[in-house]
């Protein structure tokens, strides 16, 4: 075995399918059927929605127990590579931008379901996830914005930019891009990833 890593991920769109819960929330509530990317990212539901539809999006896919707990799927494979990654003796932490209290007790109540205990840091609004990167110590990190994985230079030596297949756009040649949890694991468990010091 390797040595153990401090791995990072966010939730929403990683280990959460929660683009497709708000494609489903928007179809539901709305009446709309529009096509997943525009659910693919914050900049994209903004772009494609009223203020107000929008954070009525955010609210009801994030904040309601029936919604956001009980209809909530994982992403593919997710749930069983994050096991694996802790069967693998490494250190896991999810940071969220979830802000709300009440959304982020969804996200802890939905992964405890699923047999986790993997603890979830949240960002106050307005803050990046540096701060709890740094505290973390963290190797690496994963997330399907990539602003967030910005924001983590020069703190994170390694960063992977998640993007499920229904959602893959244009990444950064600087940032990785991995569309699968397959591929991910892969690439965690055989690369010689530079570790923080």
């Amino acid at each position: 075995m390797t040595e153990p890593l401090n791995l990072g991920f966010d939730f929403d769109g990683v280990i959460g399918d929660t683009h497709g819960l708000m494609q489903e929330v928007a179809s539901y509530f709305l009446g709309v059927d529009r096509p997943i990317s525009h659910f693919a990212s914050k900049a994209a539901v903004l772009a494609n929605f009223s203020n107000e539809a929008a954070w009525f999006l955010y609210r009801t896919s994030h904040e309601s127990h029936h919604w956001g707990v009980d209809r909530l799927k994982p992403i593919k494979n997710s749930l069983c590579y994050l096991r694996l990654l802790e069967q693998d003796g490494h250190n896991l932490s999810i940071i969220t931008k979830r802000h709300s209290e009440v959304s982020v007790y969804a996200a802890r109540t939905w992964l405890k379901r699923q047999g986790s205990n993997i603890k979830i840091y949240n960002v106050p609004r307005g803050e990046t996830k540096v701060a709890w990167a740094r505290h973390l110590r963290l190797d690496f990190f994963v997330d399907d914005e990539l602003g967030n994985l910005i924001d983590l230079d020069p703190y994170v030596p390694n960063k992977v930019h998640f993007k499920t297949k229904h959602v893959l756009d244009h990444g950064l040649a600087c940032i990785p891009m991995i569309d699968n949890w397959e591929s991910l694991y892969l690439a965690m468990a055989t690369l010689p990833w530079p570790r923080i010091s």
